[in-house]
Order: C-alpha cells, then structure tokens, then sequence
C-alpha cells in the first residue's frame, strides 16, 4: 500500500501515463484518513474551549493538510481514466468519472502506455 501512495507522490504532477486501481483506492484512503484524522483534530481542539485566538495556526495545519493531499488528486485520476482506455477530459464529468474509478485496468498497453507497475 505504502509503494503505490509512495508512488503517487513521485508523480504528483503527471497527467500522462496510467495509475491502477489499487494506487487509486490506496491514496483515496490515504488522503481521507488524514483530513478525517485533521478534521476531528481541529473539532477536538474547539469542543475542548480551545479558540483559533491563542493558537490562530491550528487552522492552518488543516488547511496545509487539505491543499497538499487534494493537487496531485486530479492528475491521479486522470493517470486513473487513462488506464481504462479513456481521455482526461472526463474528469469533469463527476459522476461518470466516478464511477470509472474503481473499473478494473485494461489488460498490456493502451494509446496511454504501458500499464502500472503497481
């Protein structure tokens, strides 16, 4: 799991090539996992009396957090249509393209390259 985030990461900004399901769904979980754990982080800090006036960088991190896992997101799912043998352009089609996510990869090569190595 760790090798596909891993590898998502190295290619945070490629919108060519293709990604696989199970690098799709491991830095979904990822990326949920850490804004859920930010979210509850913050909502703990203010239900325990704490204001945004002593610490005013408290929303910050969450910030920080929510950009920095959601910019490589739609180059991931573009790499994500390709493997399916579909164009980009389709990410912004939300429920088509989501529905695309989790479709299995095309077998060998497709006009977008070679598959994954995930």
């Amino acid at each position: 799991m760790f090798r596909s985030i891993f590898r998502t990461y190295k290619q945070f900004y490629r919108f060519n090539g293709r990604a696989s399901v199970y690098e799709y769904k491991a830095y979904t979980r990822q990326m949920w996992f850490l804004l859920a754990l930010a979210f509850f982080g913050v909502g703990s800090y203010l239900y325990m009396g704490g204001t945004f006036n002593n610490n005013p960088s408290a929303p910050w991190v969450f910030f920080t957090l929510m950009v920095s896992t959601q910019i490589g997101y739609p180059a991931l799912c573009v790499r994500r249509l390709h493997d399916i043998g579909r164009s980009g352009w389709w990410i912004f089609v939300p429920l088509v393209n989501w529905l695309w996510m989790t479709m299995p990869s095309q077998d060998g090569e497709n006009d977008y390259g070679p598959p994954s190595g995930v």
